[in-house]
């Protein structure tokens, strides 16, 4: 695909995708702060009929307590109570009233039972004449005549009109007066007794009231007079006209449809158009059954009443609304995708010529791939922009290319010879590693292959040298007569000269001692090596002679013989300048009486010199914690000797190398041992 072909769709990629995803995003976000706004709108308009359901149960509460509160001297029949009460809650209970059931109580055992069943007030159905006077009692016909007439006193018929008007207004008076007294007639035919009701009224009774308890709670109240309780009182309230009234006085500006359920269900609503599109939203069917796709159209916001649990709930259509938002983001979209293009028509010039500047590069790039180091880009006096300042970088890469080439041929030479050199060095490096290896293997012969084999002793040997070629030395030589004598020594530095003085000590080794006393081999010796010119070569040595139970003990510069007695450690130490190290040099002996258990430890300098200790400090093992662990070990198996030395030097260096060689002899004096035993090397 060509640049510019990449460049225009990239344009569109990075302008109309996050165009359509802000559009998008805006009109869900849209949507969701427009539900939001509704449903908190319609969360107040509920907490508004809750609590003008509140307050009409609060008055209706109040009305009935205070009717229930008799004077003194009223009705003492139920018939008349009942009429009392009725009488007493006045015009604003009564359109809501359905029945009034009281339950007497009797006084006394002796009084009689009550009637069988409770009474009931049926009032009529069509609401009192708004002008219709509330009398607390009801009239008579004797209170009629009981009206004056005012139209002979003095001075009204020095009024023009007046007593005409006197006479029309008791006329008047008179006529209201009877139609309370028709009323109140009316109200008395309809108290019944609850026994003599049919049976299919009862049970209508019974669930008219179940069905106001839903709604309103339990309304009872007990019925006293003179501040004694002499019944209870049960009113039964239409409540379906009472919460019409209550949801009849929310606004519903916006198409809201306000509605109410009960504990059972039961759908109140204003109107019943409005209980048909309630029912259409299934608002009646328990929240698992009811499918979410119902309400997509539609915000509905319930409420629960504390005291009865009643559920107020506002239901308004959103439809329209969220089409309309829909709309909006269209056309915004629209709008946008409309300027994506208007951009469009101008990117594709300015694509065009930026391409046509890369296709110079680009072939340029071809041809210095190829090897013409001497491809230039043509670049105008004018080409100020990025791909003008690239032509310049890469014509002045094409320069340095060039000049690089002609620094690897030279180069290309210059390794070649050094790859000469450097063959020819790994081959004398190869030589003097052979030579190292059979210098090596040469030290290596001259150690003893084998241990001495004799049933009062027992012995081990470790030697670890630094580099391929070291400078200790140890060695063994019996006698005829069963003495042994047993020499380590320790050759200043390592590598070919250490182990030519080596070479030299086994040799007088094997032809002088055991011949003469440990103090007179060691100054021959001594002799011997002065005269060999080795320069600043010396060798410390130190030998020991064991006959029978006595050891004899002479040393040329090495560390003490020490001795593992008893659990004690003692220091067996000769006094004596390395061999070839002073000429004329002599040498004393010690004499020591052994008993089995005795163990004898000859080392070089190579343990106690160990550098360990903690990070950032180097302390020499020393001497002393050498004969701590010789004690601590002494009682075991040579070979257990060695390996226990050998690991608290491991521990001590740590991850320090070692800087000398490490030799060690271990011999421990035995009561007896078994013929054809032999020690071992470790």
């Amino acid at each position: 695909m060509k640049l510019r072909t990449q460049l225009v769709l990239a344009f569109l990629f990075l302008s109309v995708v996050p165009l359509a995803g802000l559009v998008s995003y805006s009109y869900v976000s849209s949507v969701r702060a427009f539900r939001q706004a509704v449903w908190a709108e319609s969360q107040a308009m509920a907490g508004e009929m809750e609590q003008r359901l509140g307050a009409a149960r609060l008055r209706l509460k109040q009305r009935l307590d205070h009717a229930a509160a008799l004077p003194q001297g009223s009705g003492s029949g139920g018939e008349e109570v009942v009429r009392e009460i009725a009488d007493r809650l006045g015009e604003g209970v009564q359109p809501y009233l359905e029945s009034l059931e009281f339950i007497p109580e009797p006084m006394s055992a002796a009084a009689p039972a009550p009637p069988a069943g409770a009474l009931y007030y049926m009032p009529p159905r069509p609401p009192a004449p708004a002008a219709r006077p509330q009398t607390p009692t009801p009239p008579s016909a004797a209170g009629i005549s009981r009206i004056p007439d005012l139209s002979g006193i003095p001075g009204v018929a020095a009024v023009p009109g007046l007593a005409e008007e006197i006479r029309r207004s008791q006329e008047g008076a008179q006529k209201a007066v009877h139609e309370a007294l028709a009323a109140h007639q009316v109200a008395l035919k309809n108290v019944i007794a609850r026994s003599e009701l049919p049976a299919a009224a009862r049970r209508k009774l019974t669930a008219e009231q179940k069905k106001t308890e839903l709604v309103l709670g339990s309304l009872g109240c007990p019925v006293r007079r003179d501040n004694r309780v002499i019944g209870q009182l049960r009113p039964q309230i239409r409540a379906q006209d009472l919460l019409r009234s209550v949801l009849a006085g929310v606004r519903r500006d916006q198409g809201e449809i306000p509605f109410a359920l009960d504990a059972e269900r039961h759908l109140y609503t204003p109107a019943p158009a409005d209980e048909a599109k309630l029912h259409e939203l299934r608002l009646t069917d328990p929240p698992s059954a009811r499918p979410p796709a119902t309400r997509r159209d539609w915000v509905v916001v319930t409420r629960q009443d504390a005291g009865t649990g009643l559920r107020f709930g506002i239901a308004r259509p959103i439809r329209d609304s969220t089409e309309e938002i829909g709309r909006t983001a269209a056309r915004n979209l629209a709008w946008g995708l409309g300027l994506v293009g208007l951009a469009c028509a101008g990117i594709f010039p300015l694509s065009g010529r930026m391409t046509r500047n890369l296709s110079a590069l680009t072939v340029s790039a071809e041809r210095l791939a190829q090897g013409d180091l001497a491809a230039r880009v043509p670049v105008g006096a004018k080409s100020q922009d990025e791909l003008g300042r690239l032509s310049l970088t890469f014509n002045r890469m094409a320069e340095e290319l060039a000049e690089s080439q002609r620094r690897l041929l030279a180069a290309a030479r210059l390794r070649e010879e050094q790859e000469i050199a450097r063959r020819l060095l790994a081959a004398e490096n190869a030589r003097k590693s052979a030579e190292l290896e059979q210098a090596r293997a040469f030290q290596l012969s001259l150690l003893p292959r084998e241990l001495p084999r004799r049933p009062d002793l027992d012995f081990a040997v470790l030697t670890c040298t630094a580099t391929e070629v070291g400078g200790d030395y140890y060695d063994f030589l019996e006698g005829p007569d069963g003495t042994l004598t047993l020499t380590i020594g320790d050759a200043t530095g390592h590598g070919a000269a250490a182990g030519t003085l080596v070479t030299a000590v086994k040799g007088l080794f094997m032809a002088r001692a055991g011949a003469v006393s440990p103090a007179v081999f060691l100054a021959e010796s001594n002799e011997v090596i002065r005269r060999m010119n080795l320069g600043r070569m010396a060798m410390a040595l130190a030998l020991v002679e064991i006959a029978g139970r006595r050891l004899r003990f002479s040393a040329a510069g090495m560390p003490p013989l020490l001795l593992a007695r008893g659990g004690r450690v003692e220091e067996v130490a000769v006094a004596g300048t390395p061999l070839g190290a002073l000429a004329g040099a002599t040498y004393a002996e010690r004499e020591v009486e052994l008993a089995p258990g005795d163990t004898l430890l000859l080392a070089t300098d190579g343990f106690p010199e160990l550098l360990g200790g903690e990070e950032g400090q180097s302390e020499p093992l020393g001497y002393p914690r050498l004969a701590s662990l010789f004690a601590a070990a002494s009682s075991q198996e040579p070979e257990r000797i060695l390996a226990d030395l050998t690991a608290a030097g491991e521990a001590w260096r740590g991850a320090r190398p070692q800087g000398d060689d490490i030799t060690f002899v271990v011999v421990k004096v035995l009561a007896g041992r078994a013929a054809g035993e032999r020690g071992s090397l470790a």
